[in-house]
């Protein structure tokens, strides 16, 4: 596959208009922002629906999708994140994703009811470095977009609004680590999936692809900056799919009678503003329902919605008072103790590549 140094010309006229939409975007931010004389409209259907499901959440900036393509390596080539090279990142990031690297809800051949592949061949995917992208990739793609760091107080994966909100990480290790000033939170996993799996065989059957054909190992990630109470969140996850629209999906195969914050957590940071789940008996998906954010919202009451908003601040505010103690080379360690943040450095992991590697993708701006 292509590199970033041997893009397309297609691709380069992709990003020249990134470009050139990145510096109106700046110029327009630089202007002083003119008083509205009625309270303008939200048009934006996650906007809309956000505001109801988490009102502590604003929409900053919508900075799009990239693509991870790991190049299916081998298994000398998995490392941990600490060893990854510059030219690991950039040879596998693409930021001006095309029709097709994308999956798009397709819902207009599929008939049911429809039985699960039963013992299929297997495809494992190990999630190590570089099948899973990390929070490198993210700041990379993100640093390629313009972003600018010395604004952020968070970066945040896909996962960290539940972890914050539950204060629990359920037994799971999350790290964080500091970059430029503002503070990382990511789930450090290293574990084996089979993408022939009913979850995987399921977001085939919704996009349009044979259950029982070979899933592709592309991740494709939602990147946004919001306001989460008076914090400046980037945020980075993992997107299953988009809609003919183009509106973020989230597909779920599991049972939708456990749904609940955790779904919602996961959409917001993801801006999928519609979740599309399976209907199962047994092995056989019977029906395939949607439902809104807002709907799946609802499925928590209003008063545990709040709870967990202010949890959720709580904790953002004792990580933000613990910064001076995070390190920019080694992770620390996030539990909660008694109810309270606490970090525990953790030098045997890693979550992000060397500061030389890092300061030099954080550097790599289409400017």
């Amino acid at each position: 596959m292509a590199t970033n140094d041997d893009w397309s010309s297609a691709e380069e006229e992709g990003l020249a208009n990134d470009l050139e939409r990145l510096a109106l975007e700046r110029e327009a931010e630089s202007a002083p922002a003119p008083t509205p004389a009625v309270a303008t409209e939200v048009t934006d259907p996650f906007d809309r629906a956000v505001s109801h499901a988490l009102p502590c959440f604003s929409t900053v900036r919508q900075i799009g999708l990239y693509v991870w393509r790991p190049l299916s390596p081998k298994r000398g080539d998995l490392k941990p994140f600490a060893n990854a090279t510059e030219e690991d990142f950039v040879s596998r990031i693409k930021i001006a994703p095309h029709e097709g690297d994308v999956p798009v809800v397709n819902l207009s051949g599929v008939a049911l009811p429809v039985d699960f592949v039963r013992n299929p061949k297997p495809q494992f995917l190990p999630n190590r470095f570089p099948n899973d992208p990390g929070v490198g990739a993210a700041l990379a793609a993100a640093a390629m977009r313009g972003l600018d760091w010395r604004t952020l107080d968070f970066v945040i994966g896909g996962s960290g609004l539940h972890v914050l909100s539950a204060r629990s990480t359920s037994g799971n290790v999350y790290l964080v680590q500091k970059v430029q000033g503002a503070l990382t939170l990511g789930k450090h996993a290293e574990y084996t999936s089979d993408l022939q799996a009913r979850g995987f065989q399921f977001e085939r059957l919704v996009t349009g692809e044979r259950m029982d054909g070979r899933a592709n190992e592309d991740c494709v990630a939602s990147l946004q900056v919001a306001m989460v109470g008076p914090f400046k969140i980037y945020f980075h996850a993992e997107l299953d799919a988009v809609d003919g629209e183009g509106a973020h999906v989230e597909i779920k195969s599991g049972n939708p009678h456990k749904f609940g914050s955790k779904e919602m957590f996961q959409m917001v940071a993801s801006r999928s503003s519609k979740l599309i789940y399976a209907v199962c008996q047994g092995n056989r998906v019977v029906g395939i329902q949607e439902e809104g954010l807002e709907d799946v919202a609802r499925r928590t009451s209003a008063s545990k919605r709040a709870d967990l908003e202010a949890t959720l601040l709580e904790n953002l505010r004792e990580l933000k008072d613990l910064a001076d103690e995070v390190s920019e080379d080694v992770p620390s360690q996030l539990t909660f103790e008694n109810g309270r943040v606490k970090l525990t450095p953790r030098p045997d992991l890693s979550q992000l590549p060397s500061r030389a590697v890092l300061d030099a993708l954080l550097a790599r701006t289409l400017g």
